[in-house]
């Protein structure tokens, strides 16, 4: 004390210096004045706090911190301290009043934006206002160190500032707390006090100190007189609610900041692309997003699916590695290892719905060769094209975990372009729209990579996939995966019936579309289901492109639900029975509509399908084949191969115009299980034309297992099973073979220059006609000339024919239940038999060698349990 006025009372001044281990300097100044109040003392104070303390939070070289560094600010306030001290105890408080620019921010709570930045935590620096009350009480078992235990409380906060945006906007940066304290002041030694701290409050949680003080003017004494000298207790350093801002930084891009451009079509026009004024328009944003690994992030704004301010025109990629994100669904990138979880940093869904992006007169997004793009969380409606993509679709690899690349794919680790989380759909009009287009010419051709997940594609009626759009090489040689869905109907369309995929014209690479299980976490099936429709369209593609599509229903499908066109490609169709739609489909190709369920035509393909087939005539007339196969010439030494069959005994299922295989040359294998033919066509199975190529040796090979032929075959020349004018090299093959024809007119097998036929396995024969034969083969033309007839075993469990006709020796002979060369002059069959080890009857009676006709030049028997009829 350096006075005493008038009242009794002893002024001091208090001052203060501090210096922090990190260099900061923070001071008290204040005036108090004591006084003697009986045998106690009572104090009051009025301080200036300076705390310039700025690097009190030192970052430790943490990345992503390096743009605002420590965030330390000075601060000042006002302070009063009030006290009483008595022999038993003390009762103090302080009020603490920051002036001046109180808080400082960086971004906002719940918000991973800020300016152009995404703020992996955003900073705060901000001083507190408040006041503490404590009463403490000197312990008597303590009393040889002046031991005093205090308790207190204490109320900080600081409102003068709010939050501008998230969860908190409009709070203050603070809001006020309370919390609890309880301390022990101890004086060990002459110079030496020990004290120690407990608090403990919503905000700051548990804090404490501890803390042994060399006192050079002498100890905290007990003796209330003597405490005129001592200082009043308060916090002398400003309390400051502190959180380091920490910017998520690009660990691919040199650990520069990822840079984010804002789009949000309900902000304010003008707007510079940041969180705080985004642009209005994709055009915007597409024009300023010019650097590789910039993010495009849209907002929902105004784009509800009903509102009409879509977001329109197109966005163009234009460098590698970029990305456009709406706000509908969480976004991953990669990070420093201090932001989110092992180096991933989740942008969460900001809105509760996706964007809208609509271009009726083009693509809402383009990727023209900027590889690595990401596209997700969006909504496409109604653009005449959802997705377009050209040119080389690979950039970097981006890491496991993040959107680019969630489930460590084989396209992914090659920096594949990637759709994620995208629905495109027709808006029911007649507006030709189409949902995805991959495809280019000459430089711009497709290559590298690109894989959709978690996508539907719904109601297109300009195709819902393709690729390539018919010129030479315009689907290149990309790589493709999609996972997901894909779904029209004419009912929705617009009326406008068109393919559901198209692959045409690539000149390698492999594509999967909806095959088999979709990946693990994905949240949309693989489905492709096409109801009157064009179907699935393959057409043109060269040798070194496999292309595998699954999961798909196509239901009456105008013309073809499959064709393959012109094409050499190894494919695989995949279907399965649909019960996800409304109404549910039980087969994969469901079809009574003009036209094939399946055709293969020119080309030399490899291709497989599996799944069910249930053809019937069509509605309103016309051919209706299960399966058509025409027109295949293969003159390589490797062998092309066709495979038709599906779960079950029988899933391919005909009451239509059978199977139609016409003019397949060369190395060729066609394979079809389980057929069951009940039509009234005028044949079951056809194959006819079909041969070598010009004089060489590599000819077509025709295998089907496990066929049923029924139904009534209607016409003169009806026939279950019809070979006609094939090359003798020609092999066709039945193994397990059942045939019932209950039409008056219906013969059971006929091969007229059938080629080399053979059934093997437990076949059976039935037919019912008076004027039919149940086997017929001929051979007219010489096997020198090319076409003729072999027969190397024809195995049957029982043969039953209706025909009762005795062999004749006219010229032509008349038709008996097996005919075997009827005209002696043709001498073109070979050498075979025909083993029937059960029963023979024709006529309902037990069949003799009377009711086989066999002119044969070559032996050509005909065995009866083991025993020889004829010749």
């Amino acid at each position: 004390p350096y006075a005493e006025d008038n009242l009794g009372g002893f002024w001091a001044a208090d001052l203060r210096g501090h210096l922090s281990e990190y260099g900061g300097f923070f001071s008290n100044v204040g005036a108090v004045r004591k006084q003697f109040v009986g045998g106690t003392l009572l104090g009051v104070g009025v301080y200036w706090d300076y705390d310039g303390d700025q690097n009190q939070y030192p970052t430790g070289g943490l990345p992503g911190t390096e743009q605002y560094g420590q965030f330390g600010h000075s601060y000042n306030q006002v302070g009063v301290s009030g006290e009483w001290l008595t022999d038993f105890g003390n009762l103090r408080s302080n009020g603490y009043i920051p002036v001046g620019s109180t808080a400082y921010t960086v971004g906002n709570p719940g918000v991973p934006f800020f300016q152009n930045y995404i703020m992996c935590q955003n900073g705060l620096d901000a001083a507190l206002g408040g006041a503490d009350l404590e009463v403490g009480a000197y312990v008597p078992a303590l009393a040889d160190w002046a031991g005093m235990v205090s308790v207190g409380g204490y109320a900080l906060g600081n409102t003068r500032y709010d939050w501008s945006n998230g969860p908190q906007a409009g709070q203050g940066v603070v809001p006020w707390f309370g919390g609890v304290y309880t301390r022990l002041d101890m004086t060990f030694l002459d110079n030496w006090d020990f004290s120690i701290q407990y608090n403990n409050d919503s905000y700051f949680d548990s804090t404490g100190f501890i803390r042994l003080t060399y006192r050079m003017g002498g100890s905290r004494r007990r003796n209330v007189p003597d405490q005129v000298e001592q200082p009043m207790w308060r916090n002398e350093h400003i309390v400051r609610a502190h959180q380091t801002p920490v910017i998520v930084q690009n660990p691919q891009n040199g650990n520069g900041y990822w840079n984010v451009i804002h789009v949000n079509n309900a902000a304010a026009a003008g707007g510079n692309g940041t969180y705080e004024a985004p642009f209005q328009t994709l055009a915007d944003a597409d024009a300023a997003a010019v650097n590789p690994w910039d993010i495009v992030y849209v907002n929902e704004g105004l784009s509800t699916a009903s509102s009409g301010s879509l977001y329109g025109g197109t966005f163009s990629f234009n460098a590698l590695n970029q990305s456009l994100v709406g706000s509908g669904g969480n976004f991953v990138i990669a990070s420093q290892p201090n932001c989110g979880v092992n180096g991933l940093y989740t942008i969460a869904a900001q809105t509760t719905l996706n964007p809208v992006l609509s271009n009726p007169a083009g693509a809402s997004v383009d990727i023209p060769g900027q590889g690595g793009a990401t596209v997700a969380n969006f909504t496409i409606a109604g653009s005449a094209i959802g997705i377009r993509a050209s040119g080389n679709l690979d950039g970097t690899a981006q890491r496991f975990g993040t959107t680019a690349n969630p489930y460590n794919t084989a396209l992914s680790t090659t920096g594949a372009s990637s759709i994620r989380k995208v629905t495109i759909s027709g808006d029911g009009s007649t507006n030709l729209q189409k949902g995805v287009l991959i495809s280019g010419t000459g430089a711009a051709q497709p290559t590298g990579g690109i894989e959709f997940t978690d996508v539907a594609i719904g109601n297109m009626n300009n195709t819902g996939f393709q690729v390539g759009d018919g010129n030479s090489t315009s689907g290149g040689d990309v790589n493709i995966s999609y996972s997901g869905r894909i779904v029209n109907d004419t009912a929705l369309n617009g009326g406008i019936a068109s393919t559901i995929i198209d692959v045409n014209n690539k000149t390698g690479g492999t594509v999967n579309l909806a095959y088999r299980g979709a990946p693990s976490g994905s949240t949309v099936p693989n489905e492709i289901l096409d109801v009157g429709g064009e179907g699935i369209l393959i057409d043109s593609n060269s040798p070194t492109t496999e292309i595998n599509i699954g999961n798909a229903t196509l239901v009456n499908s105008v013309s073809t639900a499959i064709a393959v066109v012109n094409d050499n490609s190894t494919t695989t169709i995949e279907t399965v029975p649909n019960t996800t739609a409304s109404p549910s489909y039980t087969s994969g190709i469901v079809k009574n509509t003009d036209g094939s369920a399946i055709v293969l035509t020119g080309g030399a393909p490899n291709f497989t399908y599996f799944g069910t087939i249930n053809n019937a005539p069509p509605a309103g007339g016309g051919l209706g084949y299960i399966l058509q196969v025409a027109d295949i010439s293969n003159a390589t030494g490797t062998q092309n191969v066709i495979n038709i069959f599906g779960p079950g005994g029988y899933p391919l299922v005909d009451s239509g115009d059978g199977v139609f295989i016409r003019n397949v040359d060369g190395n060729t294998q066609v394979n079809v299980t389980g057929l069951d033919l009940q039509g009234t066509g005028t044949t079951g199975i056809l194959v006819e034309n079909s041969g070598v190529i010009g004089t060489g040796t590599t000819a077509p090979e025709f295998n089907f297992f496990n066929t049923r032929i029924g139904g009534t075959t209607a016409g003169p020349t009806a026939q279950g099973i019809l070979l006609s004018n094939n090359d003798l090299l020609t092999t066709i093959n039945f193994q397990n073979l059942d045939i019932a024809l209950t039409g008056t007119s219906a013969g059971g097998i006929r091969a007229v220059n059938g080629g080399t036929i053979s059934a093997v396995g437990a076949n059976t024969l039935s037919t019912t006609s008076a004027t039919a034969a149940a086997i017929y083969v001929d051979s007219p033309t010489p096997a020198s000339a090319g076409p003729g007839t072999a027969l190397e075993t024809l195995n049957f469990t029982t043969v039953a024919s209706g025909n009762t006709t005795t062999s004749g020796t006219a010229v032509p002979a008349p038709t008996t239940a097996i005919t075997i060369d009827p005209t002696v002059a043709s001498g073109g069959l070979t050498t075979g038999q025909i083993n029937i080890t059960g029963s023979f009857t024709a006529g309902g009676g037990a069949g003799t060698g009377a009711n086989v006709q066999n002119n044969s030049a070559q032996p050509v028997t005909v065995n009866v349990s083991g025993t020889q009829i004829s010749p």
